[in-house]
């Protein structure tokens, strides 16, 4: 059945009832039985004719989606002014399992210049050029993406409109496709409207929100069905397939992803991923065990306090206790020496929780068959020697209670909230930048910040890590199985996924998401970590910021029961060696007592 959104019928039917034919008949109205079979025919052919009236106005309401668009106004600072853009969503249009996205962007005010293209689209690099592709070719679909509160999950864009070549001539379905004229190296005029469209897989709730690159949270999205989507779609096909690049809609692989949470103890080597089936809380075994033993040491009892305040809150499912090691020695000796360091780990948790809430409790040891890290290096060997708990996570794990603790002191500069104050930082001791927060909003079970990043000076270095933590993502490695955590690495470092919330004794990662990795990997279904974030952060060359220009970046975390709260970025440990360079590169900041509003629409 066909969705319409109905909003002026209670007006239409004012205006019919006004007029002065249907007056004249209210007014000398008779009762039924004394009307001639004339004045009845009349009367319901004029009701008829009102109907219809009605019903076509209705028809051409939802075939016009962009009069009941969502419209949010953002300012950017730039070459010493603002510029205002409106952002107006169209509803999103549905046809089976495909779905239409039309976004208008309008520049209302100023006269500075500012590139639209640049600011919405993902940049490849050399990680994700070969990703720039349409799907298959296209894997990413970073700058709109559709967020589902109630599914919890995230969709990426299936394929754009627009039709581009790479540099070494391979043709793709472009990651910053716009209709119309191309505005890349041109000024976005006041007035211009620039459409957008992409198409995602549908759907299934009756609203989304649309996260955008460069802009805010569009919230509150409607879904409405249509009868233009697929042949929209089709005619996207069709004007970008070559004799080498032949693809259906039929061939396209689905892009909604469950969202996952991580958290970590701000001073132990404890660790708790949620995800969609299954919750996983890391220990360090160099913290647990000396080299070569599986006899716990005394200062593991600390860290396995944490783990069962963790556990605490899982009444009921299979709990999987699972030992790994590096690779030094062989298969059989490490085999061994997992599964007994396992056994330790159950012995001494019994002593210390309730177990018996778990339906059984079973341990396991998987030798260095699971790395998260190469063992090519000392620093990836440790992160490989380590315990796991394995269970399946109630619905309200990631709710978690705040246990007063004293916060270590910050590695990096550190502020007090005030509304548009910024805290002042250097990349490297000598280019300087700035750091402010607009607002931390409640909506739907996330905590949705937007940022902003200063340009305080006018040098044209290119600064990385500005909103990223470096190697890896908190104590998680770089990769699970076959699946790869390279973002927030070095492959990927203008993500925002380095700003943390420091609530109680925990640090609070934004929520990411397992998303389908480049082409030469597809076959093999390997994913990797997407953070749910701004992924185009950068200050320096190309980003086309002046002087005292800033850029707005968002950052969405799980909701925590808090009105104020701490957000920090710091190195993650996977920098312990080196100190002193992860502090000049990675710039650590803190700023406190950042107030959290509720969303108001």
């Amino acid at each position: 059945m066909k969705k319409r959104l109905w909003i002026v019928p209670a007006f239409t039917l004012l205006l019919v009832a006004c007029s002065s034919d249907d007056i004249t008949i209210e007014q000398h109205e008779l009762p039924e039985e004394l009307k001639s079979e004339e004045e009845v025919e009349e009367v319901e052919e004029a009701e008829r004719l009102t109907a219809s009236e009605e019903n076509k106005e209705k028809e051409i309401e939802n075939d016009n989606p962009s009069e009941n668009s969502v419209v949010h106004r953002e300012t950017f600072e730039r070459e010493g002014g603002e510029v205002e853009i409106e952002v107006a969503v169209h509803p999103i249009e549905i046809e089976g399992e495909l779905a239409l996205l039309t976004v208008d962007f309008q520049k209302i005010s100023g006269n500075e210049r500012i590139n639209l293209e640049d600011m919405i689209h993902h940049p490849p690099s050399y990680r994700t050029h070969s990703l720039n592709r349409g799907n298959p070719f296209e894997r990413l679909g970073y700058q709109m993406r559709l967020l589902d509160p109630v599914q919890y999950t995230v969709s990426h864009t299936l394929f754009f409109q627009d039709y581009k070549e790479d540099h070494q001539g391979e043709q793709y379905l472009a990651t910053n496709a716009i209709t119309g004229e191309r505005i890349d190296e041109r000024a976005f005029k006041e007035g211009e409207v620039v459409t957008y469209s992409a198409i995602f897989n549908a759907p299934v709730e009756d609203t989304v929100h649309v996260l955008i690159e460069s802009f805010d949270l569009i919230s509150s999205v409607p879904v409405i069905e249509s009868e233009n989507v697929r042949k929209q779609a089709q005619e996207f096909l069709e004007g970008n397939i070559t004799e080498d690049l032949a693809i259906s809609l039929d061939d396209l692989e689905k892009q909604v992803y469950p969202l996952q949470t991580y958290h970590e103890s701000i001073e132990l080597p404890v660790g708790t991923l949620v995800e969609e089936e299954q919750a996983t809380i890391t220990l360090d075994s160099d913290v647990l065990f000396a080299i070569d033993s599986s006899e716990l040491q005394s200062e593991s009892h600390e860290i396995l306090e944490a783990a069962a305040k963790e556990l605490s809150r899982v009444d009921s499912g299979e709990l999987f206790i699972v030992g790994h090691t590096d690779n030094n020695g062989t298969d059989e000796y490490n085999q061994t020496l997992s599964e007994e360091r396992a056994k330790s780990v159950r012995d001494h948790l019994a002593e210390i929780v309730d177990l018996t809430s778990f339906e059984s409790v079973k341990i396991e040891g998987r030798s260095f068959h699971e790395p998260i890290v190469s063992n090519d290096s000392e620093e990836g060997q440790a992160l490989n020697r380590r315990v796991e708990f394995l269970f399946t996570p109630p619905a309200n794990l990631v709710e978690i209670v705040e246990e007063k603790t004293e916060i270590p002191d910050s590695l990096g500069a550190v502020m007090e909230y005030e509304t548009g104050k910024m805290l002042e930082v250097e990349y490297l001791d000598r280019y300087p930048y700035g750091i402010s927060i607009d607002s931390l909003t409640r909506l739907d079970g996330f905590i949705i910040g937007r940022l902003r990043i200063h340009n305080t000076d006018d040098n044209t270095a290119y600064i990385p890590h500005l909103m990223n933590s470096g190697l890896g993502h908190g104590g998680r490695g770089f990769h699970v199985g076959e699946d790869v955590l390279t973002s927030g690495g070095m492959l990927d470092h203008n993500d925002a996924n380095g700003v943390t919330l420091l609530y109680g004794d925990q640090r609070i990662f934004p929520i990411d998401y397992w998303a389908l990795t480049v082409n030469d990997r597809q076959e093999l279904g390997q994913k990797e970590l997407a953070p749910l974030v701004s992924r185009n952060v950068k200050l320096g060359v190309g980003n086309n910021l002046d002087l005292d220009d800033s850029i707005v970046v968002t950052v969405i975390w799980p909701d925590v029961p808090a009105d104020v709260i701490t957000l920090d970025k710091a190195p993650t440990q996977n920098y312990q060696g080196n100190l002193h360079y992860s502090i000049g590169s990675l710039v650590p900041w803190r700023i406190t007592d950042v107030p959290i509003q509720e969303y108001k629409e």
